[in-house]
């Protein structure tokens, strides 16, 4: 028998009052879409809402997230599909399921993919915890990036000269990491050749070449997928 879909999942409890204003704010419900009425739940943990939420506070909060509304995803390596959003701020894949929403447990090597982007998200371990990082070279050493929002508190004038500045939350800049094996994560440098180059360890002379003969870059994203699937042939 085929292993339960979404073997362990979080659950954020939604009242009816609530739900209202969920979809009121997310646009067009999810619940009732076929994918998420598959989707079996085993485990549950309740989560209260704020239901206090003003218009102002629910802009504020949509710059934590990759996209707002729910997207039409696949997950690992199951028929049934979801409609989920990407909590960049919580690192949470969020769904909507019998009017509650839910977090998708993180486990290692799970894999989320969006289907009108084709971008892919998986879980991988580093510093010892679980996290989403997008993927952009898939293979027996991936290129993957952890995106990441801060958030940046109020600041009240205290004086005529100072100016004020409302809380809000900023999207940062990827990280990027080369996943050796899969399972060491090793950042690649941008101010270092010297370091940059280290990452790749044994095979760090064949990079360098490569990287020269082709004149690629160590900033730019499209020439950074080149170098890593060139090494993924070595």
């Amino acid at each position: 028998m085929k292993k339960t879909l979404f073997s362990i999942l979080l659950i954020t409890f939604v009242s009816i009052g609530t739900y209202g204003q969920l979809t009121r704010n997310v646009g067009t419900s999810v619940t009732n879409r076929a994918g998420n009425e598959l989707i079996p739940i085993t485990h549950l943990r309740l989560k209260t809402i704020d239901k206090s939420l003003s218009e102002e506070d629910i802009n504020l909060q949509k710059k934590k997230y990759l996209f707002y509304s729910y997207n039409e995803a696949a997950v690992d390596d199951y028929d049934t599909k979801a409609f989920v959003r990407y909590n960049i701020f919580d690192d949470e894949m969020e769904f909507v399921k019998d009017e509650s929403i839910y977090y998708l447990a993180k486990e290692i090597g799970r894999k989320i993919r969006f289907i009108n982007t084709n971008s892919i998200y998986k879980v991988f371990e580093f510093k010892g915890d679980l996290h989403f990082f997008k993927v952009h070279v898939e293979g027996e050493n991936s290129l993957i990036a952890k995106q990441k929002v801060r958030y940046i508190e109020e600041k009240v004038a205290k004086s005529g000269y100072d100016r004020a500045r409302p809380e809000n939350y900023k999207r940062l800049n990827d990280e990027i990491y080369f996943a050796i094996g899969n399972k060491k994560l090793v950042k690649l440098s941008k101010k270092s050749k010297k370091e940059f180059f280290k990452s790749f360890g044994e095979k760090s002379s064949e990079i360098q070449k490569y990287v020269k003969k082709n004149k690629l870059g160590r900033k730019n994203i499209e020439d950074l997928k080149k170098i890593v699937t060139y090494y993924n042939t070595l």
